[in-house]
């Protein structure tokens, strides 16, 4: 299991968690290969989503694992209130996953889960274990009392996206520690909604 805190990018064959979900996305794109996962600290905004998409493709494109067949898109986010969405936020949620689709040069079916409608409060843990070609999503109450943090165990599958100027994106090594473990009591499943496809 991997797991990506804010603006964080990487790779996993089985799963990756996403600490603190507050007013972030929780992005992965499942592939033949694993699942390729983006933590997007804000860009909400409309005029955001391309840069943030292009970086999430720039790092799947650059990572030794991409190819082969792209199977679902996922988010999972606070989509009626702390994602900051344009209204209607549902359109907006869907428009900025077509953004993230589009940039990766990805067809296929895109589900999501709104975490506004999981009765878990303002901030959430998300966790995506692969399926075959889907994903299940695991999601609990966020508290950072349930976090280890240690060094990046793969610079390869574990990268952080900086931004500068709102325009200027690179894909660098993570300058600090990073979540190694999650303790997983009160995780519950839920079940995605089809977006696309």
């Amino acid at each position: 299991m991997l797991y990506l805190n804010e603006h964080e990018v990487g790779f996993d064959p089985d799963g990756i968690g996403f600490p603190s979900i507050s007013g972030c996305h929780a992005i992965v794109y499942v592939t033949d290969k694993g699942l390729f996962g983006y933590h997007n600290a804000g860009g909400s905004a409309n005029d955001k989503w391309a840069v943030r998409a292009g970086a999430f493709a720039q790092y799947y494109n650059g990572h030794f694992l991409r190819g082969g067949s792209g199977r679902r898109l996922y988010g999972t986010s606070y989509v009626d209130g702390n994602r900051g969405y344009s209204l209607p936020a549902q359109t907006s949620w869907k428009g900025e996953l077509l953004e993230f689709a589009g940039q990766l040069a990805y067809g296929g079916k895109i589900r999501g889960f709104n975490l506004s409608k999981s009765g878990v409060a303002s901030s959430a843990y998300v966790e995506y274990r692969k399926v075959g070609e889907k994903c299940e999503i695991w999601i609990k109450h966020w508290s950072d009392a349930d976090r280890t943090l240690g060094a990046v165990a793969s610079r390869l599958n574990h990268k952080i996206v900086v931004t500068r100027g709102g325009v200027d994106v690179t894909i660098e090594d993570v300058p600090r520690q990073v979540v190694t473990a999650v303790a997983t009591a009160g995780l519950q499943h839920v079940h995605s909604e089809r977006l696309r496809g």
